[in-house]
């Protein structure tokens, strides 16, 4: 329990120096931290840290491509202070490597929940980015048409990473070497 506790106020911290270091001009703020909490994150979780890092890099290529989408669809935009890449930024995709890091636990107990996560991203996701938004982080207009497609986004992606930790997981069989199971981290 306490590692969940953990892992999830490593998170929200990651989420607000991605998102407060690029509205204040430090958009490279935020990878830093990822790639630290990664780190660290890697060598608590041992003999699951290759899983853990093919599900990080799974949905940082997931996330660069659903927000690449929504920034060419023009849903939203970076301000010349945040702008770290093209189309997305390197800070938005360490924040779905951040998000990544919670599916297996604070976000564990959304296991085989599909339909649950599609409802939490559709509703979680356009929360995030707008708050984003008052932030300065992104430029977007709090409209329906931009809260539907962020809730779309949401809903799609949010249960397609957890299939990807499924695939990953594959039987669960636990690794050489250790006497825990991962779901009980």
């Amino acid at each position: 329990m306490k590692f969940k506790l953990f892992n999830f106020l490593a998170f929200q911290v990651g989420w607000l120096i991605g998102c407060i270091g690029a509205s204040q001009g430090w958009p490279g703020l935020g990878p830093v931290y990822t790639t630290a909490w990664l780190t660290v994150h890697l060598v608590l979780v041992g003999a699951y840290a290759r899983q853990e890092f093919i599900i990080v890099i799974a949905a940082a290529v997931l996330g660069y491509l659903a927000d690449s989408a929504l920034v060419l669809l023009d849903i939203f935009e970076f301000p010349p202070q945040a702008q770290f890449g093209q189309p997305t930024t390197l800070w938005m995709v360490s924040l779905w490597a951040n998000l990544a890091l919670t599916l297996r636990h604070c976000l564990g107990w959304l296991r085989n929940r599909f339909v649950t996560a599609s409802l939490l991203g559709a509703i979680a996701g356009p929360l995030a980015y707008a708050a984003g938004g008052k932030l300065g982080a992104i430029t977007l207009d709090v409209s329906a048409s931009t809260i539907i497609a962020i809730g779309i986004e949401w809903s799609l992606t949010l249960p397609l990473l957890l299939l990807i930790v499924k695939a990953v997981e594959g039987p669960l069989e636990r690794p050489a070497g250790t006497s825990k199971d991962l779901r009980t981290c």
